[in-house]
C-alpha cells in the first residue's frame, strides 16, 4: 500500500543562491496541483489524474521547489492544501479557467462546433429560461446534442461536484467544495394569488399579510425554498410558524405544481416572477418589507477543464440573459 504520510523535508529557497524565486509557467503542472489539493489522499489525487504515485509527487516536489514553499500538508488519510497552497489554487483555478475558455472559443472558430452537452438545472431557470436560450443556441450549432434535465438546487451542485454533469444552473448557491459559481441573471420574488382575489389587486403586500395567509412551501432541497426561508428569516419573521411553513404543512414538488395550488384556492405562495409570466390564473405581487430579489446561479466544476461546446454553451447563456438582451 503506497505510503502517504510524508515527513516533510526543507524546501530549498530559490533566492538563497542569488536566482530570483519564480512560479514554474508549465499549465500542467498547475493543473496537476489543483487536481491534488482537492484530493483526500496522494493515492487518490494519483488515480484521478491517471499517473503513478511517485510520479505525482515528484511534480508536486517540483512546484514547491520552483516557488520555495510547501503547498500540500500530507499525514495518514489526509491531504490539504498549506496557506501558500491555497493561494497558489485560487490563482492556478483562474489561470486554467481563462486558459480553458481562450483554448476553446479557438477550436470553436476554427472547426463547426460538435459534440455533448449535459446540463442541469434547477426548476425556475430550467423551466422559464433555459429552452428558449437553448433554441438560439441550436440554430448556430445545430450538430450540438442538449440534455437538460430539471431538479432541485441540491442535487444540480451534487452534479456538478462529482462532474455528472457539464455545468449546472439554481436559484441558491450552497457552497460545495470543487463548485464555482458565477452569478447569471437576477430574479425576484412574488406572491403568487388567484387572479380576481382582493389581493391580486393591490400594488403590493406587506409581512403583516404573509401572517393571515396559507403559504405553501417547496420541498428540501429546493433553491428557491431555501432564498425564501432565508428572506424570512432577515426580515425578523422566522419565530412565527405561519409565515415560513403551513399548518398542517402543505408541500409541492415544482413550481408548476404549486401555481396550479394556487389558482385551485389551495394557498398563496413566495415564488419567482419568472414563473408567473407564463401561468394565466394568477397574479405576481410585490411583497414589501423583504428584499426580494436574487441571483441565479450558473454552476461549474471548478479546476476541471470545460470541452468547447460547453464554452460556447456558457457564453451564448451569458449573453442571452445580460441586461441590455433581456431589455430587446
Amino acid at each position: 500500500m503506497p505510503n502517504t504520510h510524508e515527513t516533510a523535508s526543507p524546501i530549498p529557497d530559490p533566492a538563497a543562491d542569488g536566482r530570483e524565486p519564480r512560479i514554474d509557467p508549465d499549465l500542467g503542472l498547475l493543473r496537476t496541483f489543483a487536481v491534488a489539493a482537492r484530493s483526500r489522499s496522494l493515492t487518490e489525487a494519483a488515480a484521478r489524474l491517471e499517473m503513478s504515485q511517485p510520479g505525482l509527487s515528484r511534480r508536486i516536489a517540483r512546484l514547491e521547489q520552483s516557488v520555495g514553499a510547501r503547498l500540500l500538508e500530507r499525514s495518514p488519510g489526509r491531504l490539504r492544501p498549506t496557506a501558500d497552497g491555497e493561494l497558489l489554487l485560487r490563482a492556478a483555478d483562474r489561470i486554467l479557467h481563462e486558459v480553458d475558455g481562450v483554448m476553446g472559443r479557438l477550436v470553436s472558430r476554427r472547426e463547426g462546433l460538435t459534440g455533448e452537452l449535459h446540463v442541469q438545472s434547477s426548476s425556475i431557470p430550467g423551466e422559464h429560461l433555459l429552452p428558449a436560450v437553448i433554441a438560439t443556441f441550436l440554430v448556430r450549432h445545430g450538430e450540438v446534442g442538449i440534455r437538460l434535465e430539471v431538479t432541485r438546487t441540491a442535487t444540480v451542485i451534487d452534479a456538478v461536484a462529482d462532474g455528472a454533469v457539464d455545468l449546472g444552473v439554481c436559484g441558491d448557491r450552497i457552497d460545495r467544495q470543487g463548485v464555482e459559481f458565477r452569478p447569471l441573471v437576477r430574479d425576484t420574488l412574488v406572491l403568487a394569488a388567484p387572479e380576481g382575489h382582493e389581493l391580486a389587486r393591490r400594488g403590493k403586500v406587506g409581512l403583516a399579510d404573509l401572517g393571515r395567509l396559507t403559504l405553501l412551501t417547496r420541498e428540501a432541497g429546493s433553491g428557491t425554498q431555501r432564498v425564501i426561508e432565508g428572506l424570512l428569516a432577515d426580515a425578523g419573521v422566522d419565530g412565527d410558524p405561519a409565515i415560513v411553513r403551513a399548518t398542517p404543512q402543505r408541500a409541492f414538488g415544482s413550481t408548476q405544481s404549486i401555481l396550479a395550488a394556487v389558482r385551485s384556492g389551495i394557498g398563496f405562495a413566495l415564488v419567482s416572477a419568472l414563473s408567473i409570466a407564463a401561468t394565466p390564473g394568477v397574479r405576481g405581487i410585490p411583497v414589501d418589507g423583504i428584499d426580494s430579489e436574487r441571483w441565479l446561479w450558473l454552476a461549474t466544476r471548478a479546476s476541471a477543464p470545460m470541452q468547447p461546446v460547453t464554452v460556447a454553451f456558457v457564453e451564448h447563456l451569458q449573453r442571452a440573459l445580460s441586461p441590455s438582451a433581456r431589455r430587446t
